[in-house]
Formats: structure tokens, sequence, C-alpha cells
């Protein structure tokens, strides 16, 4: 099982120290599959998030906080970083890389609200407009090419299936043909706040990339379909949609490809759930969770290759 960092108070109140800020108490928040976060209250009233970034080097923080500057100035609404008084965007507890934001109040999108939905699609949209950083990574969010070998002889024959449907797929002209963008990478319900006036908040950028606009859509309508029973796939992919192209357009050729993208996205997600859980951080309790997420890509009947 992953080991994630711990945080007390006195620990608390060495790191907030950069920053100019003094905790009175802090909580861990729930989530967190690569870090380790921290609802803090300061003595001013002030309320902040401690991250510890447990799996990502610091070259990776660095591009995360210029990255989240970016989403700034262009106006998507992201929770931002917090520099600490010397203007760094990020500092250290010891070898492990530490973002404090702003603490943003709100609660994660009513899922099975379709209006929640299509704004899922409006707030994706905003993002895929804005210039992607030159320095962010290509290809990012794309099954690693050597997945075979990273989940070894024994792998699960329905994972495999799906993975290498995927790797069709992507190698298929038309997606060669499709336009990369700037993506989130992760636009599940519990990456998203919902503030008091209903727009949302995008959190969590670990895994923003240069990659396809459509397997970002892709990625949402696999997560929106997942968290709401009784919507089908074609219901989802529509109000998201919808709200996608109130803010850019979409091409007939990439509308075309979202049952292949959100199918490449299940297969994407079930081999990282595996892989964390089975492999790099073994889990019991978690090790079948990846199931779910094949068993969601081998209903897409619609999928053409």
């Amino acid at each position: 099982m992953a080991e994630y960092s711990d945080l007390d108070l006195p620990a608390c109140q060495v790191i907030l120290g950069e920053y100019g800020f003094e905790p009175s108490s802090l909580r861990r928040l729930v989530g967190g599959a690569a870090n380790s976060s921290f609802h803090v209250n300061c003595t001013n009233g002030g309320e902040l998030v401690v991250t510890l970034v447990d799996n990502h080097e610091s070259v990776d923080v660095k591009e995360l906080t210029l990255l989240i500057a970016c989403l700034e100035h262009h106006e998507i609404p992201v929770d931002g970083v917090v520099p600490t008084m010397e203007g760094e965007l990020f500092t250290f507890r010891g070898s492990t890389p530490v973002i404090v934001r702003p603490f943003v109040s709100g609660s994660w999108p009513e899922a099975s609200d379709l209006e929640s939905v299509r704004k899922v699609g409006r707030l994706l949209g905003s993002i895929h407009a804005i210039p992607a950083p030159p320095t962010l990574r290509r290809g990012g969010r794309l099954v690693p090419i050597d997945w075979s070998d990273l989940l070894g002889a024994d792998a699960p024959v329905d994972l495999v299936s799906v993975l290498r449907k995927g790797e069709q797929i992507k190698s298929a002209e038309s997606w060669e043909r499709l336009e990369p963008v700037l993506c989130h990478g992760d636009l599940f319900p519990d990456n998203l706040l919902q503030r008091e006036d209903g727009s949302l908040v995008a959190l969590d950028w670990e895994t923003a990339s240069v990659d396809p606009a459509v397997l970002d859509l892709g990625i949402s309508i696999a997560a929106f379909w997942d968290a709401v029973e009784n919507f089908g796939f074609e219901l989802v992919a529509q109000m998201i949609v919808s709200g996608y192209r109130e803010v850019r357009s979409l091409s007939d050729a990439e509308v075309a490809q979202l049952g292949n993208s959100t199918f490449y996205a299940l297969a994407m997600l079930a081999f990282h759930r595996f892989y964390r859980h089975n492999v790099k951080f073994p889990n019991c309790e978690k090790s079948d969770t990846y199931r779910e997420l094949v068993s969601r890509a081998n209903c897409l009947s619609d999928v053409h290759l």
C-alpha cells in the first residue's frame, strides 16, 4: 500500500513560516491518489491548502506551479498558488516538494445534474482554447509505449485486451490528425469544486499535458458516465459537447472520434489504476478497481476501428 506523507501542526508551522502565515489547526483532505493535502486554518482567519507532492519530482512541481500561474493569467478558474515570502512558487519538506494554495470553498458538482455536466464541457472548452505552455509535456496522457513490460507477463487478459484495442485506436490515421491542445487530463467530479455562484473550479493539474482535445473530452465523458449510473454514454457525451461548443468549436472529425477517444480514455485510466494498485503500490483493497473501467470500455459498442 502506498505510504503518503503526514503533517502535524509543528511541521506545518515550519513550512508556513516561509510564507508568513501562522497555522492554528489542520485536517487531512480526502482523496489525493498521488499527493497528501491538508486544509489549514491560520491565526489571521485565512485558510490554505498545503499539499505535499509525494509522487512527483521537483522539476515536475516547477512546471506545475508555472502552469497554474499561466491558467490564472488566462482567467481559467483554478485554486492558484501562494508564493513564499521570497517569491518562490513551492518549497520543500525534506526532499518532498510542497505547494501552498488558497482554500477554495465549495462542493463537488452534483454529477446527477445535467447542467453540471454541461458546465464541465464549458470549462474544458475554456481550457482547450488557451495556448499550451511550450514546456508542457507532449503525449502525457497516452498509454506508455512499454505498457506490456510495465504490467508484466501475468497482466489480466481483460485489461490487455482493451489496451491492445486502444493501441489500434491511437495508431489509426484519423487519430493522428486530431488537434493537440492543453489538456487537464483528469477532470473527474472529485477534481472539481462548485462554488456558491454555481461556477466550477478545476483542481489537481498534475496530469496536464498536450494531447488531442477529444482525449480530454473522452476522459471527462468516461468520468461522468461512470459517476451517474442512470445516464448513458450518448447523453453524457451530448451534454459535455454542448457545453464545450459554447466556448470552442469541434470539427465533425473530432465529434466522430468521441466514442473511440472515450474507449481509449477508459483503457488508459484502467492501466494507471491497475499499475498503481497492483505494481507500484500494491493494495489488495483496490487491486480490482480497474475492472469497472474495463467493463465500461467494453460497453462502448459504437467504437469503430
